[in-house]
């Protein structure tokens, strides 16, 4: 029954479940299986947790179960790598070499990039050195692993002397007829990891050994990254010449380069462009641009962009409400936001402005149904609009709201339903690609209900630690691990960082619990909307950072409530126990004892 369970889980890739149902299984004494073992191992992995992972298969071996699939061994590498944990692949590596005459090649490719993520040239070199001494001989894969070493460590001039000694030991890259990879494939990985480095000219060098319509694709992402604006449209000039018209995503990639750099007035002339050749134009050069002047802070032009559009006979789609969303989320005053809505208004489209203006019954229908549409789209439509529109919400202190509308997402499974583990009585979370102004809904929601757990049952049991998962990456340049830490910590939660792992918040399950039940920051958690719009924002946006979360009034009435409640408990403890008083020590005369020198005899 659980293996079936467990397969049913793998294939809908319901990683937590899984992870759920083997722990039930393995608590009520359930032995697992080999494929068992073997399905829970790559389940681990893409969930991030190699070390978990690496567990299950000492164990298993452990048992007698040997693993002969050396793709469980490199999946498990490979994960170590991605978390930059490579002295644990090391160490699993090592445990390999032991018990096998020779080390598959695969598994030292994966130890290769798993040192590259960390820019560990020199470890990834012995690795290539012992491949080329003891075999098996080394791939493409492992060139590249050693070449993006080096582009990590940040060592880019070293990328030639590298190539140099790979043709001295025989490997043929530039020539035809290769030993190892075709000339076209070599060149546009050095394109690819010039280009992260910035070093354009180098990457002119290298494309000018190339035929112009093989390579321009590459080097035009390439110029793209280095921010290079004015070399991508040379590049773009060649391209025509040579008869490899780009396309609208290639113009597309130009105009979100131009927008990242504030440059909104060149994203337009791409658009412009595009209009004079006659190109059949959708919603998304125009949301570029328009996004590019949001960013910007050039709202009516935005606005003009938006009107043009229309009379272009485009109607704006969920990528335009998307935009002008998160920019009134990140508008400093209220005034300024109503304007974005009421442009989305005057289009067709007043859902946004009346979930901020108006108190109907009727929203929850119409936001439910807007979801449903937008469910089924590209571009993760749903899911973007969501993120910006519980921005919008929580900013403008409208958290009843956002609770809600939260809550209909998970629904539609927009966002997923472990969110927040309460229910399993695990507490944790995981926040990860939800934008700032949602991940607070949900660890605000989460935190209510396990508070009542912590008053009522005592949950989580000793010793568990509590971990929710923040992540490293941004979300329209706000961090979201730095934004919770920086809640939970004025609210004077025990929630730390994660001494190994970045991007977790960990806190042990007594201190998380106490902290529920007796701190007057947790008293009320109920998120509730405010009696009339604020007339600023009550989030603004610092070094990646929304730190202003509490109002602050409220927060300096919680401490002095805090430590209120904290002197009077001291109170009724003195009441109930006592004070014992301390006894009196009375100081008394010393008077030393008389000593004969001669005993008298006594007769």
């Amino acid at each position: 029954m659980y293996e079936s369970l467990l397969l049913c889980c793998e294939e809908n890739e319901l990683f937590a479940e899984a992870s759920q149902i083997f722990s039930d299984m393995r608590f009520y004494g359930v032995e697992p299986s080999d494929h068992l073992y073997r399905s829970m191992v790559v389940t681990y992995c893409k969930m991030g947790f190699p070390e978990t992972a690496h567990y299950l298969i000492d164990q298993a071996e452990e048992k007698g179960l040997l693993f002969d699939d050396v793709s469980i061994h490199t999946g498990v590498i490979e994960a170590y790598g991605k978390l930059k944990l490579w002295q644990k692949a090391e160490s699993l590596v090592g445990s390999l070499r032991q018990k096998c005459t020779m080390v598959d090649r695969k598994v030292w490719n994966a130890l290769i990039h798993a040192y590259a993520a960390s820019g560990c040239y020199e470890r990834a070199r012995a690795i290539f050195n012992t491949m080329m001494r003891d075999g098996p001989s080394p791939t493409v894969d492992s060139v590249n692993g050693l070449m993006q070493a080096l582009i990590v460590d940040g060592r880019l001039d070293e990328l030639y002397v590298v190539i140099q000694e790979l043709q001295d030991m025989g490997f043929k890259i530039r020539n035809e007829g290769c030993r190892l990879f075709p000339t076209m494939h070599l060149y546009r990985i050095m394109i690819g990891l010039l280009a992260k480095g910035k070093r354009v000219r180098d990457v002119e060098a290298m494309v000018s050994e190339m035929e112009v319509a093989d390579s321009s694709p590459t080097f035009l992402y390439g110029i793209l990254n280095s921010g290079n604006h004015s070399k991508a449209e040379k590049l773009l000039g060649v391209m025509k010449e040579a008869g490899v018209e780009p396309t609208i995503a290639t113009m597309h990639l130009l105009m979100v380069s131009y927008s990242g750099s504030g440059q909104p007035e060149e994203a337009e002339k791409v658009l412009d462009n595009l209009k004079v050749e006659g190109l059949p134009l959708s919603t998304l050069p125009y949301s570029s641009v328009i996004d590019a002047y949001l960013k910007n802070g050039d709202h009516n032009v935005a606005i003009q962009k938006l009107m043009e559009m229309k009379k272009d006979g485009l109607e704006p789609d969920h990528r335009i409400w998307t935009c002008f969303v998160r920019a009134a989320s990140l508008s400093q005053h209220t005034s300024e936001a109503i304007v974005l809505l009421k442009a989305l208004r005057d289009t067709g489209f007043d859902l946004p402005i009346r979930l901020l203006t108006e108190k109907s019954d009727s929203l929850v229908s119409e936001v439910d149904n807007c979801l449903e549409k937008l469910g089924p789209l590209e571009d993760n439509a749903a899911f973007n609009f969501v993120n910006a529109l519980e921005d919008l919400l929580w900013a403008f202190e409208l958290r009843a709201t956002a609770s809600w509308v939260f809550q209909l997402a998970v629904k539609r499974s927009i966002y997923r339903h472990d969110v927040f583990r309460v229910a399993e009585k695990d507490w944790g979370a995981d926040f990860r690609k939800m934008s700032a102004g949602s991940a607070l809904v949900g660890l605000t929601c989460g935190l209510t209900t396990c508070r009542q757990d912590a008053s009522l049952q005592g949950y989580p049991l000793s010793p568990k630690s509590v971990v929710l998962i923040t992540g490293t990456a941004e979300y329209n340049m706000v961090s979201l691990n730095s934004t919770l830490k920086a809640f939970l910590w004025e609210m004077g939660s025990p929630f730390l960082p994660c001494k190994t792992r970045s991007g977790l918040l960990v806190a042990k399950a007594h201190s998380l619990r106490m902290w529920l039940k007796d701190s007057s920051f947790c008293l009320d958690l109920e998120l509730k909307d405010a009696p009339s719009l604020p007339e600023s924002n009550s989030m603004q946006l610092m070094e990646g950072v929304f730190p202003k979360t509490w109002p602050y009034e409220k927060r300096d009435k919680v401490i002095r409530a805090d430590i209120e409640g904290g002197k009077e408990k001291l109170e009724k403890m003195k009441k109930k126990v006592g004070v014992k008083r301390r006894r009196k020590l009375v100081r008394r005369k010393f008077i030393r004892g008389v000593v004969l020198s001669k005993p008298v005899e006594i007769r």
